[in-house]
């Protein structure tokens, strides 16, 4: 004699794996953003002043967070303070910026080193017109050498003071130039993953035992035919 299992319990455990990836959570990816992260022979020789980076985020980075910055740190500039900022710059020329965003002032290591922004005041969400940029309260503290890419940077009077909040900087006269620096900017870009969540650990457990107990009576039904 043989004992038919009910559909509704041979689907059951289907039905449990559905909902076991259906529930998703939002993680984060970071997208660089500048030039390559190298070894590179120049340092400007100025102090107290604000450079405007003339990579621009993708339209698609538009709404993120500015999660971290890059540096790439030698015995030419470990020891040197940079302060990062989001500043407000349409184009880059000859004009002026104004100061969105003020991160943590940090001081560069040695090698490739992430630092966090650590946003201090204002917003670290990138908006249009948004430019990545820092501030040099000693001699330059990041890497650079000219180069042929077309990208340019601007940088503020050399008698710049320490970014404030709102503030606006009139570009150097000599300013923008087309150079590469060895830093980067990481922007936090959401993306939706699919974990198993503490309800779904419960209901798969039940399941698992709905389907323990039906095969246990099976068993003991064709026990009892047998004898």
């Amino acid at each position: 004699m043989s004992v038919t299992v009910p559909a509704r319990v041979r689907t059951f455990p289907r039905a449990v794996a559905a909902l076991f990836f259906s529930a998703t959570v939002a993680m984060a990816q970071t997208t660089p953003v500048g030039d390559a992260l190298i070894d590179r022979p120049g340092l400007d020789g100025y102090s107290s002043f604000l450079r405007v980076s003339g990579h621009t985020a993708a339209s698609a980075l538009l709404g993120q967070r500015l999660k971290s910055v890059s540096v790439f740190g030698t015995a030419f500039n470990v020891g040197k303070s940079f302060a990062p900022v989001l500043v407000s710059m349409p184009a880059i020329d000859n004009a002026s910026f104004s100061i969105l965003g003020i991160g943590t002032t940090r001081t560069v290591q040695l090698g490739i080193v992430e630092y966090d922004f650590g946003l201090v005041s204002g917003t670290d969400v990138l908006q249009a017109g948004t430019r990545f940029g820092w501030y040099n309260p000693g001699f330059e503290s990041i890497l650079f050498n000219g180069d042929a890419d077309g990208v340019l940077y601007a940088f503020s009077k050399n008698t710049s003071p320490a970014p404030t909040l709102g503030a606006s900087y009139e570009a150097n006269k000599f300013s923008p130039v087309d150079r590469a620096y060895s830093i980067q900017f990481n922007v936090t870009l959401p993306t939706t993953t699919v974990v198993p969540e503490p309800s779904t650990y419960a209901l798969l457990t039940s399941g698992l035992l709905a389907v323990v107990a039906v095969a246990r009576r099976r068993d003991n039904r064709t026990r009892s035919t047998r004898r």
